[in-house]
């Protein structure tokens, strides 16, 4: 309990999984424990090169010995990125407002197809923003120092020159300022959530933002035969196989569309009106791409092409008719342009003392360029408008106006429902595979087109899922793009709601099996609740075996559709009610007994318990309120 809390790993057990030794031991009778131990954080496990118990004269205790890795990992050079302190610059702004009409009104440009005009106008802005940058700051920055130098030793030979010493604190100010802008970046790419006012040392927040980085690298590897990969290169090499075959199309998924309708044969369910379909329908315009540039978050990482949203939201005078019209062109050929269909996948690790090594235990965040983010942001917000009136209530991820806690709520009324009426019951947490990556894209358009969405609404669709490309990101050393040819990204603005869209078409099928039965509340059969959502996160909440039985069997169906796979050794069932005490549910699902808690959501529930008194509950919620709120 107290390592899983904090996080720490026994380096010895890590190096030596199947080992059996011992570092205490004693004589008549012989008696061997292994007493002594060396704790590492999640962080720094990757880290440690060998560990070992060896001999230690004088005591009856031996000794943990742990090596670490002496070498730091190479840090690659990275991308280019956007630095915002140019904008507060007059002299770069003049010569932006300059460079981009003039590039536009070029007669070299005029005839260019609009998505390649597009492109050479962002790459015209990198090179332009490269070399001012470079010029003025570093510039300017040595010029100031050089300066309070030379006042200094002055102000030395006259310390009584007022003159002199006005403007020696003058140029300290100017250099502070400059100081201050450079820390200020360093705070943003650590994506630090405090700063106290006068603790502004460039030097820790830059160390933050390399802790950070080297958090999130990968430094070793298990290959699929357990080999231990440390080489950068070919640690690169394989993270780029590993998800060049996860984003390969599934053919076992065909028919997508055929399958779909005799899934859901015979059975009616809410689709978009008339009005709601003509809205969703409607030609993409400046006001709305305004609309959605203006709730992008200023501090997101950029895309492949290093532009962020503060560049686009300062200059998007000058920008927007010449990315509507990329957009158009777009549209018109159902595929974006080169840069707009790449992403590059930066690794997040998940945590909860899994192994480092194993790729199975890292989250894929895909950074997107601004202007695909303004696409998808603008397509995020219609569906928004009309995505709550096609799913069910039982779905709360990501929709607007629902709320995750009723469904903690209600799990916790039906576990006390059940034992205070002594029914039988289960509540099973359903684990996907990758359920985000491996969802087919074919799915996605089917699903628009079962919930009355328009022919213009699914071409935006088709247009933002052509042909899209991915490179994976690893301690600055990026790999070669790929094609992602399943799957939606993860941290684009319209794929969550794309997402649901498709996983309730299975919700729909569960709720109209009638030879289902869910928990009864109060023998309504209106309260006859079988399932909850929140995206990926499904809980059933079921009679008996033998409903859990059909609903499994559904969703095997479902996986032909979709090519969401179940992972039924990482699914966990708890009966309550009158069989609590039991763990047998079979159906190769883990089922826990009464004495066990059940994390759903993020909480831990206990069939004999309500969430509020599991101490679990309020260690987490003591951890996140009084450690990470503060930070």
């Amino acid at each position: 309990m107290f390592l899983h809390t904090w996080n720490l790993h026994d380096c010895w057990r890590t190096r030596n999984a199947n080992k059996k030794d011992f570092t205490w031991s004693k004589d008549k009778p012989f008696i061997a424990r292994r007493l002594d131990y060396i704790f590492c954080s999640g962080d720094l496990i990757s880290d440690v090169a060998d560990a070992d118990i060896v001999h230690f004269p004088s005591t009856d205790h031996r000794a943990v010995v742990t090596q670490f890795v002496e070498d730091p990992f190479p840090r690659g050079p990275s991308r280019w990125q956007f630095n915002a302190s140019l904008l507060k610059s007059k002299n770069f702004v003049e010569h932006m407002n300059i460079f981009i009409p003039n590039f536009l009104e070029d007669p070299q440009n005029v005839d260019t197809d609009c998505k390649t005009k597009w492109e050479l106008l962002k790459a015209g802005i990198r090179l332009e923003c490269m070399y001012f940058s470079r010029c003025t700051f570093n510039k300017k920055g040595n010029e100031l120092e050089d300066k309070v130098k030379v006042l200094t030793n002055k102000v030395t030979e006259e310390p009584n020159n007022q003159d002199l010493l006005t403007q020696l604190q003058e140029c300290k100010r100017s250099l502070e300022i400059e100081e201050i802008a450079k820390t200020r970046g360093a705070i943003v790419r650590s994506r630090i959530k405090w700063a106290e006012q006068g603790d502004r040392s460039t030097k820790y927040f830059l160390n933050l933002e390399k802790q950070r980085a080297t958090n999130n690298i990968i430094k070793q590897l298990k290959n699929e035969g357990s080999a231990r990969i440390t080489n950068p290169d070919e640690i690169l090499k394989e993270i780029r196989t590993y998800y060049e075959h996860l984003y390969a199309k599934d053919d076992a998924v065909q028919m997508v569309q055929e399958r779909l309708d005799n899934f859901l044969k015979g059975i009616t369910h809410n689709v978009l009106t008339d009005e709601e379909k003509e809205l969703c329908d409607t030609d993409i315009n400046l006001q709305e791409m305004g609309e959605a540039l203006k709730q992008l978050n200023n501090n997101s990482a950029p895309g492949s092409d290093g532009l962020t949203a503060e560049f686009y939201k300062f200059f998007w005078r000058s920008l927007s008719k010449p990315l509507l019209e990329s957009f158009k062109k777009s549209i018109q050929l159902s595929e974006l342009s080169l840069s707009q269909r790449r992403g590059i996948i930066t690794l997040m690790h998940k945590g909860n003392n899994t192994p480092r090594e194993d790729l199975n235990n890292w989250r894929p965040i895909t950074l997107t360029n601004v202007d695909y983010k303004i696409l998808t942001k603008l397509l995020a917000i219609r569906l928004q408008k009309v995505i709550k009136n096609i799913i069910n209530e039982n779905q709360t991820g990501f929709i607007k106006g629902r709320n995750i806690s009723s469904h903690i709520r209600l799990i916790d009324d039906i576990i006390k429902y059940a034992s205070e009426e002594n029914k039988e019951g289960m509540i099973v947490s359903l684990d996907y595979q990758k359920a985000f990556d491996s969802v087919n894209k074919d799915t996605i358009l089917a699903a628009l087109r079962r919930f009355n969405f328009g022919p213009r609404f699914i071409t935006y669709i088709i247009t933002i899922l052509a042909n899209t490309q991915s490179s994976v990101k690893n301690g600055g050393w990026h790999s070669q793009w790929f094609p992602t040819k399943r799957g939606v990204r993860q941290g684009c603005c319209v794929s969550p709601l794309l997402f649901v869209l498709v996983v309730e078409l299975l919700a729909i099928k569960l709720r109209h099996n009638d030879t289902i039965n869910g928990i009864l509340r109060n023998s309504n059969v209106s309260d006859n609740i079988k399932l909850l959502q929140y995206a990926d996160d499904m809980s059933l909440l079921l009679k008996g075996k033998a409903d859990l039985k059909i609903a499994l069997k559904e969703i095997e169906l479902f996986t032909k559709v979709s090519g969401l796979k179940l992972n039924r050794k990482k699914s966990i069932g708890m009966w309550v009610g009158s069989k609590a005490d039991s763990n047998e549910g079979g159906e190769g699902i883990k089922w826990i007994n009464g004495e066990e808690n059940i994390k759903i959501l993020g909480i831990f529930f206990n069939s004999k318990r309500e969430a509020s008194v599991i101490p679990q509950n309020w260690i987490s919620y003591w951890l996140f309120n009084l450690l990470y709120a503060q930070m």
